[in-house]
């Protein structure tokens, strides 16, 4: 069986995670999952991240 990385994040705002290196975390720790939990985004948010190939 192989190992699977998971990041679980109770982030406020994404945009506000993103600016404080949210995105640069994620591509260092290479995660297979994440988990973001109280994020109060709208849609396109979500459809902007999608496209860093975290699809759902």
């Amino acid at each position: 069986m192989t190992p699977q990385k998971l990041i679980s994040w109770n982030v406020n705002g994404l945009r506000a995670a993103i600016k404080k290196g949210f995105e640069s975390f994620l591509d260092s720790e290479e995660p297979d999952v994440i988990c973001l939990q109280e994020t109060k985004i709208s849609q396109d948010i979500v459809d902007d991240f999608a496209f860093a190939g975290y699809p759902h």
